[in-house]
């Protein structure tokens, strides 16, 4: 049983780096990986204690000042690549955060926008 479920996952991760290696670049591929690992680091991790949506996503209906802050206190790594985005990309990540607030599309966006 312990077999079937890490090749389950192995296989479920091999499909998911085939998968982004066709929709993406290998340094666009690695920055989103890079994003993932910074911002589970300890300090994201122990500001989820008090965050209202869990990892997945940030509070909804926040503002830009807000958006940032919650960005910066949960999403490390992400926020860290956001800061270096221009406006306009910054504009464009604000607004797919108002319609979708899950991190991975954030995440996706940011790392993209590079």
């Amino acid at each position: 049983m312990l077999t079937r479920k890490i090749t389950r996952t192995v296989v479920t991760t091999a499909a998911f780096f085939i998968i982004g290696s066709v929709h993406a670049s290998q340094g666009e591929a690695e920055q989103f990986q890079q994003l993932a690992a910074l911002d589970s680091s300890p300090q994201a991790i122990h500001s989820e204690i008090s965050a209202p949506s869990g990892r997945s996503a940030l509070t909804p209906g926040l503002d830009r000042n807000a958006f940032e802050q919650e960005l910066s206190e949960r999403f490390l790594g992400t926020h860290l690549l956001y800061q270096k985005l221009s406006d306009e990309a910054r504009d464009a990540v604000f607004v797919l955060y108002q319609e979708d607030n899950r991190i991975d599309g954030i995440r996706r966006m940011v790392a993209y926008s590079l």
